[in-house]
């Protein structure tokens, strides 16, 4: 994830359909704080419209601001086409965006920034993922993806480092099918948030073995593969939330170095909320405990995605309906398009307004990526009878205002490219 002032993060995960992501303020590792404006431009990747995934062409285009209501932008004559569909795109640092597409097991990039005249470029051409992937986050300042279950006894894990130097990814296999506790079973891994010291946190979901219903989160060395604790908690269930063949992760590290471990109770059998890992602790927090689904705050719903912007404040997305308990969340997409900034110290959560009707937002604006930099959020949002645009928020308000406008299609990933 990132530090932003300065900061850019990633908590999410992905595999083969609609996912979202945002970045939040830091690049995987903390960057130091300066006073000094970073100088630049944003990169903006739009897509067709309504298209759900993998869907041609895609454009980048430049801005010198999100923020101008009265601004606009358009594809027409404009930025770069590229006659390749995405299933996701991501932040890595001030140094632009890495898009993914995964089809059927097999995976494969490009990775897109902005050259000294201010133009969008590629950077190294189309590169594949071993074995595709179903996870993704931002360790150290680089992106990391992780594959489903592999090999002939499906106990294996491919990580792959994604440089944005242009050179070829590298990866590394994981054995997780002798985990302490958990001799035999393998999980799978849900988003990566940094662990400092290319030391990552994972949760764990053991897809082939549903009786396994804990929040389950392992520390790995991204390195070396080698898994190096196991921290379980039964106050929450699995920490993330599937759709298809979709990961979201739900886990996050605050500035402080603290994890916090969500769970939006998307198979339905416990409640909804957040747990912690301190800082250097080697098991959870048995003084804090958090049930945001039952909290009067968040008003009964479930939530999907989360991130960490700053210190301990992360932004959650919210289903847009409320679900019984003992009722998975089903549907090919199930619609979450309302969000909240929680301050996890306080447990105080404060809805974010502004931002069009939930009913008036596709489900296809899953595919857009929030994005926090320099102390504002920047929601990518179409709805079905305006034009794209970022809405911007100020996190100490949660009110969000109109900014720049999109014509031609769909808004689905932006960063800030530092000036080279």
């Amino acid at each position: 994830m990132v530090n932003q002032f300065l900061r850019k993060a990633l908590i999410l995960v992905f595999a083969g359909t609609l996912l979202g992501s945002c970045s939040k303020s830091k690049n995987g590792s903390v960057e130091p704080e300066t006073e000094t404006p970073l100088q630049g431009q944003y990169l903006i990747a739009v897509g067709p419209n309504g298209a759900t995934s993998n869907v041609a062409p895609v454009y980048m285009l430049t801005a010198n601001s999100l923020e101008d209501a009265n601004s606009s932008l358009t594809i027409v004559n404009n930025g770069l086409e590229i006659n390749q569909g995405f299933n996701h795109f991501f932040q890595n640092g001030y140094l632009g965006l890495v898009g993914l597409n995964y089809t059927a097991g097999t995976g494969s990039g490009t990775r897109l920034s902005i050259d000294r005249q201010g133009k969008p470029v590629e950077l190294g051409g189309k590169f594949d993922i071993e074995n595709g992937f179903v996870s993704l986050g931002m360790v150290g300042g680089v992106g990391y993806t992780a594959s489903a279950l592999v090999g002939d006894n499906k106990n294996q894990i491919i990580i792959n480092r994604i440089p944005m130097d242009g050179s070829v990814p590298q990866n590394t296999t994981v054995r997780v099918d002798n985990l302490p506790g958990y001799a035999g079973k393998s999980p799978i891994f849900m988003g990566f948030t940094d662990a400092g010291n290319s030391r990552a946190y994972t949760s764990l979901f053991f897809v082939n073995d549903r009786t396994i219903d804990d929040a389950i989160v392992a520390r790995i060395n991204l390195n070396t593969g080698a898994i190096e604790a196991v921290f379980s908690d039964a106050r929450l269930g699995v920490s993330g939330a599937t759709v298809r063949s979709a990961r979201y992760s739900q886990i996050g590290t605050a500035d402080n170095g603290d994890v916090y471990v969500f769970s939006g109770n998307h198979f339905g059998t416990k409640k909804g909320g957040a747990l912690v890992i301190r800082s250097g602790a080697t098991a959870f927090d048995q003084n804090y405990f958090w049930n945001i689904e039952d909290d009067t705050q968040s008003q009964g719903y479930r939530f999907r995605k989360v991130w960490n912007l700053y210190e301990d404040k992360f932004l959650i997305e919210f289903y847009n309906d409320k679900y019984p308990l003992g009722t998975a969340i089903t549907g090919a997409v199930p619609a979450a398009s309302q969000y909240a900034i929680v301050d996890m110290s306080d447990k105080k959560l404060t809805w974010i307004s502004g931002l069009p009707a939930k009913e008036l937002i596709p489900t296809s604006n899953a595919l857009a990526i929030p994005y926090y930099f320099e102390g504002k959020i920047y929601f990518p949002i179409t709805t079905a009878t305006n034009p794209s645009r970022f809405y911007v928020v100020d996190p100490a308000t949660a009110v969000a205002k109109p900014g720049l406008r999109v014509d031609g299609g769909a808004i689905i990933g932006v960063t800030f490219v530092e000036k080279k």
